[in-house]
Parts: structure tokens; sequence; C-alpha cells
């Protein structure tokens, strides 16, 4: 699973997330046994408010088929693998728990597609199978207290 989330960060991220995915990969992935092997980015999907997964889609010359990682909010990578009822259920209770604890969640799936097909004109048109969560501490950043008692010193409330 931790490759895939890899698979689907910026290969020089800046965001604190993608970086805990490399940084993990780097401790966990022994050199060498990657899935992608000398596989290039072919293309991607990002962000979007109607779907708040990244996709990239790899070309891989030691392999006939596209190998295509997902990432994302819980709700929308259950929408990709297409999960039922009772399986979006599990998850959401999986992710509260996940959450209770402070934890910042996210999905991993994977897919993959044949080389000559078109390309799907949204991650949804590829068959994905459901990874796992991935729970990242996101702790209280030494400068936020101040920052909350500026700001109600200065008369804002929520």
């Amino acid at each position: 699973m931790l490759e895939y989330g890899i698979l689907a960060s910026k290969e020089h991220p800046f965001d604190p997330m993608e970086k805990a995915f490399h940084a993990l990969g780097q401790v966990q992935l022994v050199p060498g046994t990657e899935k992608h092997g000398r596989a290039m980015l072919k293309f991607e999907y990002g962000l979007r408010p109607e779907l708040l997964a990244v996709t990239h889609v790899w070309d891989n010359p030691e392999s006939d088929r596209l190998l295509v990682a997902a990432k994302g909010a819980p709700e929308a990578i259950g929408e990709l693998c297409r999960f039922a009822p009772a399986e979006r259920d599990k998850m959401k209770t999986r992710v509260d728990d996940m959450a209770h604890r402070r934890m910042r969640v996210l999905a991993v799936a994977r897919a993959s597609a044949d080389r000559g097909e078109e390309r799907p004109a949204s991650p949804r048109g590829f068959e994905f199978e459901f990874l796992g969560l991935v729970g990242l501490a996101d702790p209280l950043r030494p400068t936020v207290p101040d920052a909350v008692g500026e700001c109600r010193a200065a008369g804002i409330r929520s």
C-alpha cells in the first residue's frame, strides 16, 4: 500500500503529507523491490472539488499494463472503488476511529489499464482496488497558540 501512496504523490513533494509518504518509503521499502521499476509518469488527474483524490498513471516499459495509483479522501477513494453501502459504512467507522485519535486519514487504491486504451475522462474510468487507510499524525504547530491568541485579541471568534 505504501508504494501506491508514493506513486500517487509528487516526485518532489512540498506537501507535508506527501513528504511523509516518501520518508516512510525510504525506511520501509527495500531498494530495487518497487513494483513500478523504471516507470514514468504518463498522466495524472489532480484534486478536484467533485473528487478529492489524486490519481497518477504510470507507464512501465517492463510491463504491458499501465499502473494506476490513487490517494485521497476516504469517501472519494471509496467512490473510485465502487464501494457498496455496507463497505462505505465500515470504512467510515474506521476513519472516525482514526480521526478521534487525532489522525489525518487518507485512503489508497490501485488499478491497471491496457497500454492501448484511450485515456478515461476521469479516474472513475478505471477499475480500482482498495488497498487501505493511512493515518498521519498532524501535531499542533508551536506557533498555533500564539496565532489563536492574536485572533482573539483582534476580536475574531469562531
